[in-house]
């Protein structure tokens, strides 16, 4: 986060926006890693969890997946994206 409001104030931006495109690869990814808890709350007793077994409404859970690479992972990914200074997704105005 740190980074990014440093980013900001240096680009004298008010906001940042990410690009749409980022944002479906990111649920993408999401949604991709998610399968296998999926297929576990789909073979549990209907319940909070799975939607009470109501397939349609699995859909919109699917986009609320936590992201199931791991903090390892993740960290990565943020330090890769610092250490190049890799802002393609971001509008900064």
């Amino acid at each position: 986060i740190a980074y990014f409001i440093d980013q900001c104030m240096t680009k004298k931006a008010a906001t940042v926006e990410v690009k749409a495109a980022a944002v479906d690869a990111w649920v993408d990814d999401v949604v991709k890693m998610s399968a296998p808890h999926r297929a576990f709350l789909a073979s549990c007793t209907p319940g909070q969890y799975n939607f009470e077994g109501d397939a349609a409404r699995e859909l919109y859970g699917q986009r609320n997946e936590l992201y199931a690479g791991g903090p390892i992972k993740y960290l990565g990914m943020l330090r890769e994206i610092r250490a190049k200074n890799d802002l393609h997704n971001q509008t900064f105005s």
